[in-house]
């Protein structure tokens, strides 16, 4: 099983509620105009469907998997 470092930009500001993002599994701390959240997860499609439930802007850092997920994520939504 492999595993995946991850970085995710939210153009939000500190604080987010916790409670909320806590199944991200990572650590949340000030970064620019926004918030970076850095974790690690074996499973890049679970990631992007739970930054999908996200009501802000994000871009992913790393790893390019997961915006490859996310891509895959979003044509699937769409044809829906």
């Amino acid at each position: 099983m492999e595993v995946y470092a991850a970085e995710h930009f939210f153009k939000q500001t500190l604080p987010l509620p916790k409670k909320k993002y806590r199944m991200c599994c990572g650590v949340l701390e000030p970064f620019d105009d926004g918030v970076l959240l850095r974790g690690s997860t074996d499973d890049l499609d679970w990631l992007a469907r739970q930054l999908s439930k996200f009501s802000f802007d994000f871009s992913v850092r790393e790893p390019e998997d997961l915006r490859i997920a996310l891509h895959h994520l979003a044509k699937k939504l769409a044809a829906q």
